[in-house]
């Protein structure tokens, strides 16, 4: 189940947008994790009468299906909202999602859950291929969606936005995005359901920014029930109004109002109410899981199906484990935890672990096979289950592995992946090593019989999906005739004589089932290029009107089947997750015999319903177009009339990145600034170079200075791997410090610095910030001496942190940090409130680094180390006021620092430093939120000396992120 999280605020867009361009180039980020860049594209560029398909030349194919679909899109949606987009869209396609996560359009890194995303500055539409065209057509639809939002709202782009006067919410966004794609979503109608049952749908008002529901896949599916609500209760025509309601200024009560007749929470009620009346006679006619059938794994999330040892007693589980998906292995009897098998091995290993495809046990029970991210391809890891080790690391020549599951012989392992954007089935043989593809139709999620030589899979054909047997000694593909719907999930049972199956019927998937015969009535029914599941693609396939049966009818559904040795397993959606449950006696089934072409089987499909479009292909060629242009006029009394201006250009892959940004001002001695910057990031190393020349004032306790800096600098960051980077600067300014307070001559220096450092980050992020994993940096910067006017300093610096998660919304964060300087003009530290100061010591520059320490003391020296400890929690989720404003996810924390500075030698002791009165401590307490896009701080604290009482409160306020 792929999950779309492109949907972000706007405002948050906004922010990132242009501090992803304002930010000197030459300025690295000092922690996150790394885009790698791992492949070379030869991109091309198919274009149709809307579109601009980029495309590698490996996929032309692909290409020009996607075209057809989204011109197919255009026509649709272009007669909806009743709007034409005003220029060519620039649509970027990708073969794989690793090849997706690797694009530089955004330099954020991209989660494995997003299935695609859309942005306003150039109104790209970027969406990697899955494996399924069904899929891929309905990412297409929504992203198109966006688009034309974004016409409509803002046809000036960035200057649009920041002038916007209303900017709609996210259930009006991601809603309509989902509600013209016209698809119905199985996963979603279920969770949707177990929501109205479980009475926990969101408000309008948390709807309003995703990131304050608990679950943003079923706020992409409420705010879709939302408009279609609007649409079947006040007409459809009400939701393009809508939309241009919102580029007014009448703000969101408003435009309700206007536009629907109605206010925010009469609409909130009525749409409620309409799911009361949708859904609860539905779930009165059906039953649940637990009515017949036994939960195990209770208090786990388990996104994909666990995988049984052969007696049943164990099993392989992908579990979610301090806010990352591992593999543990389990007991059935009572879901203990024998081992997690992948535990230390994300960021050595691989780096990261898919939580939608699930391990497989073999059959002989010895070994566990599951798929870890490695560099930019899936890798099988075998793991020994007898010796407690892991066994073999297997490469395997495919873009994206989906499932995976052992023959009988635990010699061969049956893969479902893609490979240059086709989804078929492989026969990977461990000893060899050797790579087969056993399939050429839209193949995957292949299931091995426990006895012969038989995979069950599912294909996609047209708008549906079918389940077949593919006989591997005879190369014979059998069609099991099945009630018309999507199908997921095959599994056999322990004999081998039944294949069952989860089939979508009545909104919810359950389990259906087919029992084999050694002698059935065959009806050659398959030919086409599509559809042929053998290399010799002048065969055909059979359908058999095997027997079926209806095995479950859950309203929570029931899919990610399989056997607990003799016990038939499943997952159902309820509470808000998937619970796994099986049934403890044997089933008792009826079982139907059908007609090939009864009204109870589906019509055989001879080819995939897929267009593609004609065009022209052209090989792409950079070319750079303005992201925005910006100038605004400020006028002071102090200082006369001041103008600031700003320019961003970039390509349309975002490999080459300009910007120019300065201000000037009329009075006399005004200063005029600018900066010049370029950014490549076509390659697996990025550079930058940047031309500056800027001023700035600096004020601390008595001492005000004015510095004016210009010259060049230059930097390479190189990512080992998305958890490593090492990290090279090259500058050189000139230095002109007029001191003002007190009064000293002009100073001019060279400052001509090399910089190198290491940077490791494996933290795992909730929406409040770290919750696991850690952080360390470690770095040097050293001056290079070419006159007597150049600056002699050479720092050392040293980050460490650790984070640990603390209950589902807390956590604990540790830091130890510490910095030193040598050389003539070395760096003096203070421990206090941070920044930079720059004083005159002796005719030449002295720089001080001012590091954060609450408290309200002071320490200075040429070296220093500090240590903290927060304990981090919420506080309130929402203060609502009477207007429609809320202040949203306030949290506190507490925290203890302790930091130590000198001149000389090596760190004191602590009894010394205590006596010397080199070390302080502070404690207290803080709040944190958001105003708009902006984090605030405010923290209460008490400084000590180890020897006094604490010393009088100090409340600190800043805007920032905590470390």
């Amino acid at each position: 189940m792929k999950i779309n999280h492109k949907g972000m605020k706007i405002q948050i867009i906004i922010l990132s947008v242009i501090l992803l361009f304002t930010s000197s180039v030459s300025a690295q980020d000092e922690f996150g994790k790394n885009k790698v860049r791992y492949n070379k594209v030869d991109w091309k560029i198919l274009k149709t009468e809307h579109f601009e398909v980029y495309h590698d030349q490996k996929t032309e194919k692909l290409a020009r299906v996607a075209a057809s679909m989204a011109e197919e899109a255009y026509a649709s949606i272009s007669h909806s909202l009743r709007h034409q987009v005003s220029n060519p869209i620039p649509f970027i396609i990708f073969k794989s999602h690793y090849d997706f996560r690797q694009t530089n359009i955004i330099t954020e890194l991209i989660d494995p859950g997003v299935g695609g995303f859309s942005e306003v500055i150039k109104s790209r539409m970027v969406i990697p291929f899955d494996g399924s065209y069904l899929q891929f057509k309905k990412v297409i639809t929504h992203e198109l969606v966006h688009v034309f939002t974004y016409d409509v709202l803002y046809s000036k782009g960035l200057e649009s936005m920041l002038s916007a006067s209303a900017i709609p919410p996210m259930w009006f966004m991601e809603g309509l995005a989902e509600f013209e794609t016209r698809a119905f979503d199985p996963i979603g109608h279920m969770m949707l359901v177990d929501a109205v049952v479980e009475n926990r749908i969101d408000s309008l008002e948390n709807l309003t920014d995703f990131g304050m529901t608990g679950n943003v896949f079923l706020a992409y599916q409420e705010s879709h029930s939302l408009l279609r609500y609007i649409a079947q209760t006040y007409g459809e025509e009400k939701v393009s109004i809508l939309l241009r309601k919102f580029k007014k200024s009448a703000g969101l009560e408003g435009t309700i109002k206007q536009s629907l007749g109605v206010d925010i929470k009469q609409l909130e009620t009525g749409w409620i109410k309409s799911l009361r009346q949708a859904y609860y006679p539905e779930v009165a006619k059906r039953r649940l899981a637990a009515d017949d059938s036994q939960q195990i794994f209770k208090g786990q999330v388990i996104p994909a199906a666990p995988s049984f040892s052969p007696g049943g007693d164990l099993a392989a589980v992908t579990i979610i484990k301090d806010g990352i998906p591992c593999i543990a292995l389990m007991k059935t009897s009572d879901g203990t935890v024998v081992k997690y098998i992948t535990e230390g091995l994300r960021g050595i290993k691989f780096e990261d672990l898919s939580f939608e495809v699930s391990p497989a046990y073999s059959r002989d029970g010895s070994r566990i096979a599951f798929i870890a991210k490695c560099k930019n391809r899936d890798v099988v890891f075998l793991f020994d289950v007898f010796d407690n080790k892991l066994l073999k690391t297997l490469k395997v020549d495919l873009d994206n592995i989906s499932s995976l599951c052992f023959t009988q012989d635990s010699d061969n392992i049956i893969l479902s992946g893609l490979k240059n954007g086709e989804s078929n089935i492989y026969r990977f043989n461990i000893p060899t090593k050797g790579l087969e593809k056993i399939t050429h139709g839209m193949d995957r999620q292949p299931a091995y019989s426990p006895i012969g030589n038989k995979i069950a899979f599912i294909r996609e054909a047209g708008t549906a999906t079918d389940l077949f047997v593919l006989n591997m000694d005879t190369a014979e593909v059998t069609r099991l005739a099945l009630p018309d719907s999507l199908k997921i999930n095959p599994f056999w049972s322990p004999d081998g004589n039944i294949v069952y199956c989860s089939c979508l019927l009545n909104k919810t998937y359950n389990i259906w089932a087919v029992k084999l015969q050694e002698e059935g009535t065959k009806e050659e029914v398959g030919r086409g290029e599509m559809l042929m599941p053998l290399q010799d693609e002048n065969s055909g396939y059979f359908s058999v009107p095997f027997p079926f049966t209806q095995v479950t009818d859950y309203f929570g559904g029931a899919f990610n089947g399989g056997y607990m040795g003799d016990k038939m397993s499943f997952s159902s959606y309820e509470k808000g997750g998937n619970a796994v449950y099986f049934h403890e006696k044997p089933l008792d089934m009826v079982w139907i015999q059908p007609e090939i072409n009864g009204s109870t089987t589906a019509k055989a499909t001879t080819s995939l319903a897929i267009k593609k479009t004609d065009g022209n292909i052209t090989p792409y060629k950079t070319r750079l177009t303005f992201d925005w242009r910006r100038m605004d006029m400020l006028y002071s009394s102090a200082n006369g009339f001041a103008g600031i201006g700003e320019l961003a250009m970039s390509d349309v892959l975002g490999n080459h990145r300009f910007i120019w940004r300065g201000d000037a001002s009329s009075s006399i001695g005004g200063d005029a600034n600018f900066i010049l910057a370029y950014l490549y990031l076509g390659k697996r190393a990025s550079y930058g170079v940047d031309i500056s020349d800027w001023s700035n004032s600096y004020r601390f306790l008595n001492e005000e200075s004015k510095e004016k800096k210009y010259g060049v600098s230059g930097n390479v960051s190189y990512p080992l791997d998305i958890f490593r980077r090492v990290e090279f600067g090259l500058s050189s300014k000139r230095v002109v410090t007029n001191y003002i307070l007190p009064k000293s001559p002009t100073v001019r220096e060279n400052i001509n610095l090399v910089s190198a450092a290491i940077i490791h980050d494996t933290t795992v992020w909730s929406w409040n910030g770290p919750i696991g994993g850690s952080r360390a940096r470690i770095g040097v910067s050293d001056t290079i001496n070419l006159s007597d006017n150049d600056l002699d300093f050479t720092n050392l610096e040293v980050d460490l942190r650790k984070y640990i998660k603390a209950g589902n919304r807390s956590a604990m964060a540790f830091q130890l940090s510490g910095k030193t300087s040598t050389g003539q003009d070395q760096t003096q530290f203070i421990l206090g409130n941070g920044g930079i100061m720059v004083t005159n010591e002796n005719g030449r520059i002295k720089q001080y680094f001012v590091d954060e320490f609450r408290g309200g003391t002071e320490l200075r020296g040429k070296a220093f180390a500090k240590g903290s400890f927060e304990f981090r929690f919420p506080l309130i989720d929402t203060i609502q006021f009477s207007l429609p404003m809320s202040i949203r996810n306030i949290r506190s924390l507490v925290f203890f620092d302790i930091g130590a500075a000198w001149q000389e030698g090596k760190p004191p002791v602590f009894r010394k430093a205590i006596a010397e009165n080199n070390i302080r401590g502070a404690f207290g307490w803080g709040i944190r939120s958001n105003l708009w896009v902006f984090p605030i701080r405010i923290d209460y604290a008490r400084g000590t000396d180890f020897i006094n009482s604490t010393s009088g409160a100090v409340t600190h306020f800043s805007l920032g992120y905590d470390f």
